[in-house]
C-alpha cells in the first residue's frame, strides 16, 4: 500500500509500490468537521423540506373523503407516500420526520437545522427529553452538546447520564417507559434472510440472552459461535429443546443501596443501570 507522513510544509509526502513520491495538500480535521456539518445540515434541509410539502399538500382539498367531505388524515397519507417515493425511503421514515419535526424542542431543532447534530442523534436526543417537561435550556445545550461528541451508538448513554444527574428519578422513569415500549418485530432482509428484533426492560432481554447462551454451550456443531447462538435461540423459541435458567446475573451497588438507605442505580453488568430496588 502507500505510506503517507506528515511534511513540515501545508502538503503530504507519500511513497508508491514503486517507490515514487507524490505530494498533495493537507486536508485538516477542521476542513473535516466543516463538511460533516454541512452535509448534516443538508439532510435537515431536506427533512424541513419534506415536511414543509406534507403540511402543504395536506392543507389542499384534493382528497375527498365520503360525500364529498376533505379529509385531511387521508390528504397527508397521500403526500407522505409522494415524499417517499420521491426520496426512495419508507412512508414510516417519513412519518417519523413529521412527528420529530412538531414535536422537538426549539434549541434541538436548531441544534438539527445547523447541523450540530446528526439525523441519529437528532431522534435520540428529542425521544429521550420528550420525558423531561421541565428541561431547562441550560439543560438542553449540555446534552446537545454530548450527543454532537458521540458516536451514534453512545448517544443514548451519554444523554441517559446526564439527565441522571438532572433527574434523580431518570432511571425509574426510563424503565418504566422500557416496559411500556417492550416489543418484537421482524424485519425482511435480501437473500433469503430476516431478522428478529426484542426490545424491552434490560433485566428481561439480559435473561433471555443468558438462556441463549447458555443453551449455545450444549451444542457440538462445528459452525461459528453466532451461528450456534441462532440455533439455540430458534430451538428455545420454537420450543424444540428445553433449558435450564442460567446460573446468575451480576449486580452492582453500593453497600448503602443495598442496605435500603440510598436510592443509586444498581448495575447490570453488560448491560446498564436499573433501579435501586429492582437491583436489591
Amino acid at each position: 500500500g502507500y505510506c503517507l507522513v506528515r511534511s513540515s510544509g501545508d502538503g503530504l509526502i507519500g511513497a508508491s509500490p514503486g517507490g515514487e513520491f507524490v505530494y498533495g495538500t493537507v486536508v485538516s480535521t477542521d476542513v473535516l468537521v466543516s463538511a460533516k456539518a454541512d452535509a448534516q445540515a443538508s439532510f435537515a434541509r431536506t427533512v424541513a423540506a419534506s415536511c414543509a410539502y406534507v403540511e402543504e399538500s395536506s392543507r389542499r382539498p384534493a382528497v375527498l373523503g365520503p360525500e364529498g367531505v376533505f379529509d385531511a388524515e387521508a390528504a397527508e397519507t397521500c403526500a407522505v407516500a409522494e415524499v417517499a417515493a420521491a426520496l426512495s425511503v419508507s412512508t414510516r421514515t417519513v412519518t417519523e420526520w413529521l412527528f420529530l419535526t412538531r414535536t422537538a424542542r426549539p434549541a434541538v431543532a436548531e441544534a438539527f437545522e445547523a447541523g450540530r447534530l446528526a439525523y441519529a442523534a437528532f431522534r435520540t436526543v428529542c425521544r429521550s427529553v420528550a420525558g423531561v417537561p421541565n428541561a431547562t435550556e441550560a439543560l438542553l445545550q449540555r446534552i446537545i452538546g454530548a450527543a454532537s461528541r458521540c458516536t451514534p451508538g453512545a448517544v443514548a448513554a451519554a444523554v441517559d447520564r446526564i439527565l441522571a444527574e438532572f433527574d434523580a428519578q431518570w432511571h425509574r422513569k426510563a424503565r418504566e417507559r422500557a416496559v411500556s415500549e417492550r416489543v418484537a418485530t421482524v424485519r425482511k432482509l435480501p437473500r433469503d434472510q430476516s431478522e428478529l428484533i426484542i426490545r424491552g426492560p434490560a433485566e428481561q432481554v439480559a435473561a433471555m440472552w443468558r438462556n441463549i447462551t447458555a443453551a449455545a454451550r450444549g451444542v457440538t456443531d462445528p459452525t461459528s459461535l453466532p451461528a450456534r447462538l441462532f440455533d439455540a435461540a430458534h430451538a428455545l423459541v420454537t420450543g424444540t429443546v428445553s433449558s435450564e435458567p442460567a446460573d446468575h446475573a451480576v449486580i452492582v451497588l453500593d453497600a448503602a443501596t443495598a442496605a435500603g438507605l440510598a436510592g443509586e442505580p444498581g448495575h447490570l453488568v453488560g448491560w446498564g443501570p436499573v433501579p435501586a430496588d429492582v437491583a436489591r
